[in-house]
């Protein structure tokens, strides 16, 4: 019997990201192998500039005259196997293996494409980093999930708290010009299921957006309190939600909601006593339950 089942909010993470991370690629391969290649866009003496600083490309140590075609091939093998392991992540059954192929996988896969990746993928490294780590360290401790969950929660609290100070020091945020920009931009996903262009008549509308905005994500390490965690993890998850129907982010806007739903989860999960069962005296069996 497994004395230290997984939380709720962990595999809720876990099955969220893997299937994210098959949309993405799926997303992705529709350009990915047409830039890289003997014949693709970009250009192999660029690629080794690009990723010279990033500790698992492949590209500066390829040789000049077949970079393309080994660098296709590398770039083929971690996208598959990516695409495997994410399959094999929405297993139920914990394996910490599996958490760190991923986790080692995707890093040298986004380290491979360079400049292609963009701020998702960060945000998907940190949540597979988390994950990996709290398998590995439930293993060693029992309480290797809770301190875990902890540190994650405390990771996105501090990324939307400087995200916040950081759209603080513009004007364009406090107009609310910053949001009317990002609803017409077309170079993310090229779509969009709302349009609320037509709402630029009243710009206080969009004022309002962008200081709420600022105020959630500046105020959101605040979300540890019970009462405010509604309202903070509630907000971000709203204008998440809005990036996705307004601004066409369907892979970003998806991977942050997944974040902030399982900071919720992992709030409202606490370990109950454990529970004592006795058949005789010399027999006593402890069983241990944690509810997420």
């Amino acid at each position: 019997m497994d004395v230290n089942p997984r939380p709720s909010s962990l595999v809720f993470l876990s099955r969220a990201i893997g299937i994210l991370i098959l949309l993405d690629l799926l997303l992705m391969s529709q350009d990915i192998f047409r830039l890289f290649g003997p014949t693709g866009i970009v250009d192999t003496a660029f690629m080794r500039v690009a990723t010279a600083d990033l500790p698992l490309s492949l590209w500066p140590y390829l040789p000049v005259k077949s970079a393309g075609a080994i660098g296709q091939g590398v770039i083929a093998c971690l996208f598959a196997m990516t695409a495997v392991l994410s399959v094999f992540s929405l297993s139920p059954t914990r394996n910490w293996g599996v958490r760190v192929a991923l986790y080692v996988t995707l890093t040298a896969f986004k380290h491979n494409i360079g400049l292609a990746t963009y701020g998702v993928h960060e945000f998907i490294q940190i949540a597979l980093f988390y994950l990996a780590v709290a398998d590995v360290a439930a293993g060693m401790a029992t309480e290797g999930y809770r301190w875990t969950g902890l540190a994650l929660r405390a990771h996105l609290s501090i990324g939307y708290l400087f995200a916040g100070l950081s759209k603080a020091t513009g004007p364009q945020w406090w107009s609310g010009e910053a949001v009317w920009r990002s609803i017409n931009r077309t170079d993310s996903s090229g779509f969009a299921w709302l349009n609320l262009i037509p709402l630029g008549q009243w710009p206080i509308l969009f004022q309002i957006a962008a200081i709420g905005t600022i105020l959630t994500e500046g105020l959101y390490p605040l979300a540890f309190l019970k009462r405010l965690r509604p309202f903070l993890v509630g907000g971000m998850i709203l204008m998440h939600l809005m990036t996705v129907f307004a601004q066409g982010l369907i892979v970003f806007g998806p991977v942050m909601i997944a974040l902030n739903v399982f900071f919720w989860l992992d709030s409202a999960s606490k370990p109950t006593p454990a529970i004592t069962v006795s058949g005789s005296e010399d027999r006593m069996v402890e069983l241990t339950r944690v509810e997420g």
